[in-house]
């Protein structure tokens, strides 16, 4: 089976209207012409729409199936709360900090093998002006790769002082279904 592009599917299809148009010819009286003048452009007006539907379908395709996995955002504000994700989705935590003061946010290995850190990146805040001691948004990616419960459990302390003298800490109890 030849699979074409809507495109030249198009063309062709409005290229044999065209052909028939022009073998109607001299040999039709006035109110025949008049009548094949409407039937074409009432062909025409099908096949725009229905062009017009087969784009809209191929453009649009990916929003009416979404994937199988998603991603969940969690802030600060899901300190000490339980979500609840599928195998082979991801969780994205950010946290914010205060930059130029030393403390950072520091991620435990999640208990059991239930989750595996994807990626680990520090953001700037944007702001109006370049301020030292900005807010920096900190952000993990982990992903399910395993059924069971498990905790990620993020300290904020300066590297120097150890997690012993953490000034913050981040809770979230994770089940994967």
């Amino acid at each position: 089976m030849i699979v074409r592009p809507p495109e030249v599917v198009f063309v062709n299809l409005a290229n044999i209207l065209l052909d028939k148009k022009q073998l109607i010819g001299e040999n039709c009286n006035i109110y025949e012409r008049v009548e094949q003048r409407d039937l074409y452009g009432v062909r025409v007006s099908v096949l725009f729409f229905l062009y017009w539907l087969i784009i809209q379908n191929l453009c649009c395709s990916a929003h009416a199936f979404p994937s199988e996995n998603s991603m969940l955002k969690i802030n600060k504000l899901d300190n000490n709360k339980e979500v609840t994700v599928k195998v082979g989705d991801a969780i994205n935590i950010e946290l914010e900090r205060f930059g130029g003061t030393g403390y950072d946010w520091h991620i435990d290995k999640p208990s059991g093998e239930c989750l595996e850190l994807i990626s680990e990146r520090t953001d700037t805040v944007v702001t109006d002006k370049a301020i030292v001691g900005a807010p920096v948004t900190k952000e993990w990616e982990l992903r399910a790769i395993k059924r069971g419960d498990t905790e990620v459990v993020l300290h904020l302390y300066r590297a120097w002082e150890g997690k012993e003298k953490a000034i913050d800490l981040f809770k979230i109890r994770v089940k994967i279904l």
